[in-house]
């Protein structure tokens, strides 16, 4: 598993189970980018390893960052930083994540993702 800055969360649900929630890339990260996709997955408790089939993708790049990192943003996207935590009753992971267009502004909107499990 490759991730870059991502400041992943560990949150173990009333089942037992661990998920991770951070940034999970294809390959190896460049210094701390990309810092997308943002991404849940079950932790494997015997080895500590993150079950491949469990990825899925909260949040991603979209073509709107394209534009912009045309238009010369350095940095056209950031989904790291974020916070996970339980709501057992609604048996759920909320996911609070800071969505930043462009790392060099400080414009910041907070999205909240509601990550159901089964």
């Amino acid at each position: 598993m490759y991730s870059s800055s991502s400041c992943p969360d560990l949150i173990k649900d009333r089942q037992g189970r661990i998920f991770y929630t951070g940034n999970i890339t294809d390959r190896n990260p460049n210094g701390n980018l990309p810092r997308y996709p943002l991404c849940i997955a079950r932790l494997n408790p015997d080895t500590l390893t993150i079950e491949r089939d469990s990825v899925t993708v909260i949040d991603t790049k979209r073509s709107s960052h394209v534009d912009q990192e045309q238009a010369g943003a350095r940095y056209p996207v950031d989904f790291s930083n974020h916070h996970s935590y339980l709501d057992a009753e609604e048996h759920k992971i909320d996911v609070h994540a800071p969505f930043r267009a462009d790392l060099h502004r400080f414009e910041t909107a907070i999205n909240k993702y509601d990550v159901y499990l089964k």
